[in-house]
């Protein structure tokens, strides 16, 4: 019995070991076969890491022969060839290039040797004695596994690179005619002149992304420009239309305005004097008031001594005088008569002597 019992123990440990050492299989094959599985579809290889951002999509054949490789080479070449051709540069499609050669030329010379041998095409038979002299002559070449897919995808990528160029030279041709266009027309496109400006210097530096980018920032700010030129536009027409359709009924007004603006001002003149009149009586008041308590400080209560009082009286009476010699003046315009500045300021010379 007890010996069935640990044979039994030992055989449910074996299983869970068992179970646990494949379970860790199953995941470090399942992470290789992702790995695998995405470099096979994304191709973020290190020569492109964001080719994938840009909207490049590689599909890896299932088989792929070495005459498929070197066709790809061949159609990588000519493509950069015809960039060439209409003066772009071509510095970073050439790195590509160099790799997808290396990719296709492995270790040593000994697999171009057999192409060379078996090649009739002239073309090809060109391209395979330039890589062949290549790999014997500098050390770059030679050292790398043969990897015909990613010789297929750096092929790709170079078309695609190309395509997107040949876009952008479109792009900007039709961008700029439309910046001219708009700017003739009256906009004002200084900010979409900077964009573009940005989106040229991208595409010479061969930064084909962010020189699309910039061409659409380039067309929205044009966009927003005209925008705003049909605004302002639009708005100094339609006053032109409103002067020239109500010329006779804004003439009428204009006139009313006019005739109307004497009483309008004079009835704010009085009611100003009104209010004026009503704050110094309400002063007056309380300049008595003042002086009273003064007088009360001083005489009785003798908490102000003679000097101070005489100050304080002056300056009471000063002020008492100058609001009595106001008041008639707003008064007066506050019943709709005509003032005399001259006299009323010879009036108020006089009642200041008078007063002392």
């Amino acid at each position: 019995m007890r010996i069935s019992m640990n044979i039994t123990y030992k055989n449910s440990k074996n299983s869970i070991k068992n179970s646990i050492i494949m379970a860790v299989l199953i995941m470090l094959f399942s992470v290789l076969f992702s790995s695998v599985s995405l470099a096979a579809t994304s191709q973020e290889f290190n020569l492109e890491k964001n080719a994938a951002d840009s909207g490049f999509i590689y599909y890896a054949p299932k088989e792929i022969s070495r005459p498929d490789a070197l066709n790809a080479l061949l159609a990588a070449d000519n493509n950069i060839n015809d960039m060439k051709n209409n003066n772009l540069t071509v510095l970073y499609l050439n790195d590509l290039l160099v790799q997808a050669r290396q990719d296709y030329i492995g270790y040593g010379a000994s697999n171009l040797k057999s192409d060379i041998s078996k090649e009739k095409s002239i073309i090809k038979l060109n391209l395979l004695e330039s890589m062949l002299e290549m790999a014997t002559t500098n050390p770059l070449y030679g050292k790398t596994d043969l990897n015909y897919s990613e010789v297929l995808m750096l092929s790709e990528l170079i078309k695609f690179r190309k395509d997107q160029a040949n876009n952008i030279l479109d792009s900007l041709s039709l961008i700029k005619e439309k910046e001219i266009k708009y700017l003739e027309s009256g906009a004002d496109t200084s900010a979409a002149a900077e964009a573009l400006k940005k989106a040229e210097t991208a595409f010479n530096e061969e930064r084909y992304d962010e020189s699309e980018a910039a061409i659409r920032e380039t067309d929205l700010k044009l966009e927003e420009a005209m925008t705003d030129f049909r605004r302002s536009r639009d708005i100094m027409i339609l006053s032109k239309n409103f002067i020239t359709r109500y010329w006779w009924q804004l003439s009428v007004l204009l006139a009313a305005i006019i005739i109307s603006a004497p009483f309008m001002f004079k009835r704010i003149r009085i009611r100003a004097a009104k209010m004026k009149i009503k704050s110094l009586k309400a002063e007056l008041e309380g300049i008595d008031d003042l002086l009273k308590n003064a007088q009360i400080d001083y005489l009785k209560k003798r908490t102000l001594t003679k000097e101070t009082y005489e100050i304080m009286a002056e300056g009471y009476k000063r002020r008492s005088t100058e609001i009595n010699h106001t008041l008639p003046v707003y008064e007066s315009i506050a019943r709709g008569e005509k003032h005399d500045k001259k006299k009323s300021g010879k009036e108020k010379q006089e009642g200041a002597l008078e007063f002392k």
